[in-house]
């Protein structure tokens, strides 16, 4: 009776043993499929980010170039008003010269005359 009591035991002990190798395996297998799963994930969220950083470079590098331009031409412009009122104080410079020796020389006519 011992020995069959033994024998069940032994047995008892053979099956709990393949039952718990069975779900180790179940266990390691399902994590192996969720740690691939992680990465697949993982690699996609990083591939996105990437592209969605990319993206936003062009995006702002484009913005920027457009800003370039505009500063550029406004400067431009600033320039050729810049060099618009230059010459005319320049030629009301020049007026006011001659009206100022026009003066002058009527000036001394009139003295001139009253002496």
């Amino acid at each position: 009776k011992e020995e069959l009591q033994r024998n069940l035991l032994h047995e008892k002990q053979n099956e709990l043993l393949q039952e718990r190798k069975s779900m180790e395996n179940e266990f390691n297998q399902k994590i192996s499929e969720m740690e691939a799963q992680f990465a697949k994930e993982h690699q996609t969220i990083i591939f996105k980010f990437k592209e969605e950083t990319s993206e936003l470079e062009e995006k702002y590098q484009q913005e920027l170039l457009q800003l370039e331009n505009q500063l550029h031409e406004e400067k431009g412009q600033w320039e050729f008003e810049k060099y618009e009122l230059l010459q005319e104080n320049e030629d009301e410079k020049e007026k006011l010269k001659e009206m100022l020796q026009e003066k002058t020389l009527l000036f001394q006519m009139l003295t001139e005359e009253r002496d």
